[in-house]
């Protein structure tokens, strides 16, 4: 902790001990001129997500020996439930980055 205490008491020091630089409102112009920042609405959010995830799932399924993946998924694992729930935990996790990442969190 020393070195953060000793960061702020440099900055503080700093802060205290150089003048004010007037610059007669061009900070403020130049802040006023600066484009708002644009959200992208969250059906759009939604529809990159689900590009990229179906890209990423056939690049998967490309590089993967798919007959084999297709014979056991068939004989043993393939139902409507376990899709369901294998789409829903891929949404929830990518949604779940995409908030983190909208609120700095990552």
């Amino acid at each position: 902790m020393t070195n953060s205490n000793n960061f702020d008491d440099m900055l503080a020091t700093l802060r205290r001990t150089e003048p004010y630089l007037a610059d007669d409102g061009f900070t403020s112009g130049v802040i006023a001129r600066l484009p708002e920042t644009r959200q992208l609405p969250f059906w759009l959010s939604n529809l990159i997500l689900l590009l990229f995830t179906a890209f990423g799932s056939a690049i998967a399924a490309w590089e993967l020996p798919v007959i084999k993946l297709v014979t056991f998924t068939t004989t043993s694992m393939l139902s409507l439930p376990v899709l369901g729930a294998a789409a829903l935990v891929t949404y929830l996790i990518s949604y779940i980055v995409i908030w983190l990442s909208q609120n700095d969190l990552i």
